[in-house]
């Protein structure tokens, strides 16, 4: 229904992500995973970036203390948006 010609295969492309748009990237944190850990924190070019689970099962998100919007959609729709964003799913922990 949605043909996509650049798709990125490290995710299945109907997998659902969290996404947080930054100043200069963006980042993709797998649901199965963030759901599974319960939360994600780093630092990506000088900005701490947070992902956590609220009790109703949401997902909040703080960069640098500031809360910030988290969207929720498939992979292949995220990655069509924003080809260079960083990805994290667990795979490198």
């Amino acid at each position: 229904m949605f043909p996509v010609t650049a798709m990125d295969a490290r995710l299945s492309p109907k997998r659902i992500i969290q996404g947080v748009e930054l100043a200069t990237t963006s980042v993709a944190v797998d649901d199965a995973w963030l759901r599974a850990s319960g939360e994600w924190s780093d630092i990506i070019n000088g900005v701490k970036v947070t992902l956590r689970l609220t009790e109703a099962g949401g997902v909040r998100g703080w960069t640098n203390e500031h809360e910030v919007a988290v969207h929720r959609m498939f992979w292949f729709a995220w990655y069509s948006f924003h080809p260079a964003t960083l990805l994290v799913d667990g795979s490198d922990r």
